[in-house]
């Protein structure tokens, strides 16, 4: 029977380290690589004007014409009628909430999934024209008083001619620095875009939030790849017989190489230039029209190229490669593999795929209120080999407490992380205060900017699981640590006195009176997750993960008592019990057998601060897919999963159905 799964688990094949992103052809600087979260079509306030626009124009831009030249362009009042070439210049103006200024785009059929709502109200100029970029004729028809474009809109008589031939009618222009400095390209000119963009239309401090938002995922990619040897990468697109090779001197290129990776090649390489660089990991970009898995094939079935690394090293790259998209794949392929070997199961075997395990489970919820099957036994592959029997218990809770400020310094923003399962890798807060104020704070990984009328702090971690938040560095328990040194008064001084003091960069809950142990999971844990402050409160989300031996009535009162004293009250609370399954019971012992037949190592169970889906239902363990050894990419920047690892994952899942089942 063996034999007979393993033979039709051999049609499990995935891309290996070669991972697709669609691109504009035109360009090899795209906002989408490194653009900000936040929502757009907001209203001015909202989105970080500077200052009244009565107060605020005219003022001048310096922008590049038909010679590359820089050309001083006075804006006497904020555009209202923009033609946008482009789709990183949408984004742009999207970003900082400049919808309602947008005439007609063109050269952009899609935006990144937080612009589609307010992109969706825009018209298009493929709705109106065969052609894909504007031209003088129409263009000017459309009554502009800004066009925005790259340098080959602006150089070319047939289609909008020199930026002269518009500033002599009254109409700006604006020509994005990386489309003109072709081979001296990087992300500091996109920077640059954003924040000339952002002058004219008088959106100033909503550019700096949104490169703030870009620096701290390369800030992130930094910190991931601190003390390792930079990955030889080729980010390239492929045209008929050679690659356009988005090379150092690229903006994307210019990313990676922040981000601790050495990007190789340049313009017009060929198959031999790529064999002999020999990349670890190929980044295949393509336009719109060709699918991620068109462009992988063009490098994973190119016999060219097959003695590649980045071909031939068996990675699969992407969010849920290892947490859980890889091993439901796994899932899927032995349950067909034991079909096909004409395995008759004395038990119904079914697979269920659950959609919300890190935001509490509530599809299995849904699942077992609507008349569900339960199960007799069974095991999710959301953990770790050889068996998890034993997983802690986790209460996700939010606190808030509202400021009544009082003195010389005034909390304007307090915020940071994810989720409250995630160790933050960056907050930041703004403090209205004395001028003096910066030069108060120091401290490792913390940056204090001056704005108007006080200071910007903004403190760098290190993300992690929320179940090991030891693996990581808390960036708000730092910025707390920092804000801390100012001399606050009242009840922001209490505050920030009670998250430094209290919580700061502890893990185990020590200060808080929630430290406790037993010797079968464990120390308990304990992670602030996510902060937010708005309407003068501050509201925090914490994960605390207890011992195994452990309950709820011996950790919810001292949690409670905690952060009451420190001002705080509860507004939500979620409980996972914890689970634990002796090694001595049925389903304990069938996953150690099976796993010890595969592998050939010791079957020891273990337990886990981290919770999985074998809480949300009985007569469940976690069961893999990480091996002891191997390096935990889940929730990292680059999460991957080798296939080497999947295709044993499906051998074990396979094993272990026909054994549970037979």
């Amino acid at each position: 029977m063996k034999k007979r799964i393993l033979a039709s688990l051999l049609a499990l094949s995935m891309p290996l380290s070669v991972t697709a992103c669609s691109s504009s052809p035109q360009t090899s600087s795209q906002l989408e690589s490194v653009s900000s979260s936040e929502p757009a079509g907001l209203d001015a306030s909202s989105q970080g004007a500077s200052q009244d626009e009565s107060d605020y124009y005219p003022v001048t831009v310096e922008v590049y014409n038909n010679a590359r030249e820089l050309v001083p362009y006075t804006f006497e009042k904020c555009p209202e009628k923009t033609l946008v070439y482009g789709r990183n210049n949408v984004e742009i103006l999207l970003a900082l909430g400049l919808g309602d200024k947008i005439e007609m785009v063109a050269d952009c059929s899609s935006v990144l999934p937080e612009y589609a709502e307010e992109f969706a109200k825009l018209d298009l100029l493929k709705n109106h024209q065969d052609v894909g970029y504007f031209v003088k004729e129409y263009a000017l028809s459309l009554e502009p008083d800004m066009v925005i474009g790259w340098y080959s809109l602006f150089n070319m008589e047939d289609r909008m001619g020199d930026v002269d031939f518009w500033h002599d009618r009254g109409i700006g222009t604006y020509t994005t620095i990386n489309s003109v400095l072709r081979g001296d390209e990087s992300l500091e000119n996109e920077y640059q875009d954003i924040r000339n963009l952002a002058k004219i239309y008088n959106r100033q401090e909503k550019a700096e939030e949104i490169i703030a938002d870009i620096q701290q995922y390369v800030d992130q990619g930094k910190q991931a790849a601190e003390g390792k040897e930079p990955q030889r990468i080729l980010i390239a697109e492929k045209w008929e017989g050679e690659y356009d090779i988005y090379h150092a001197k690229t903006a994307a290129g210019d990313i990676a190489a922040q981000m601790g990776a050495e990007p190789l090649g340049q313009a017009g390489w060929t198959d031999e230039e790529i064999v002999d660089a020999n990349p670890e990991a190929i980044f295949a970009v393509h336009v719109s029209s060709v699918s991620d898995e068109e462009a992988i094939a063009l490098y994973t079935e190119n016999p060219a190229l097959a003695s590649v690394d980045a071909v031939k090293n068996g990675r699969i790259y992407g969010r849920g490669a290892m947490d859980d998209k890889g091993p439901v794949v796994a899932a899927i392929y032995a349950l067909a593999a034991l079909k096909d070997a004409g395995f008759a199961p004395a038990r119904r075997i079914r697979i269920l795929f659950g959609t919300n395990e890190e935001t509490g489970c509530g599809d299995m919820a849904w699942y077992a209120s609507h008349g569900g099957e339960m199960p007799v036994m069974g095991f999710t592959p959301d953990g770790e080999y050889p068996v998890i029997n034993g997983e802690k218990g986790i209460l996700n809770g939010t606190f808030a407490r509202r400021l009544h400020h009082s003195g010389v310094y005034r909390l304007t923003r307090f915020e940071g992380g994810t989720a409250s399962n995630v160790v933050p890798a960056y907050a930041v807060a703004e403090l209205q205060c004395p001028a003096d104020a910066a030069g108060r704070i120091s401290g490792e990984k913390i940056t204090v900017t001056p704005i108007e009328g006080g200071i910007r702090v903004e403190a760098q971690g290190v993300s992690a699981h929320g179940s090991t938040p030891e693996q990581g560095e808390n960036a708000l328990g730092r910025l707390a640590l920092a804000l801390a040194q100012l001399p606050l008064g009242g009840e922001l001084a209490e505050c920030m006195a009670f998250l430094a003091g209290r919580i700061g960069m502890e893990t185990r809950g020590e200060s808080l009176g929630l430290a406790m142990r037993d010797e079968v999971s464990g120390e308990l844990t304990v992670n602030l997750g996510t902060a937010a402050f708005a309407d003068e409160t501050l509201s925090l989300t914490f994960s605390i993960r207890y011992p195994v031996t452990k309950t709820y009535d011996e950790v919810y009162p001292r949690m409670t008592r905690a952060f009451t004293l420190g001002g705080f009250a509860e507004t939500g609370m979620h409980h996972d019990a914890a689970l634990y399954l002796p090694p001595e019971s049925e389903l304990v012992r069938k996953l150690c057998a099976v796993y010890e037949a595969s592998t050939g190592e010791k079957a020891v169970p273990k337990s886990i601060g981290g919770g999985t889906y074998a809480k949300s239902m009985p007569n469940l363990v976690a069961f893999g897919p990480i091996f002891p050894g191997d390096e935990v990419r889940e929730h990292q920047p680059d999460e991957y999963m080798l296939v080497e690892r999947l295709l044993q994952n499906a051998e074990i899942i396979a094993a272990a159905m026909y054994e549970l089942a037979k």
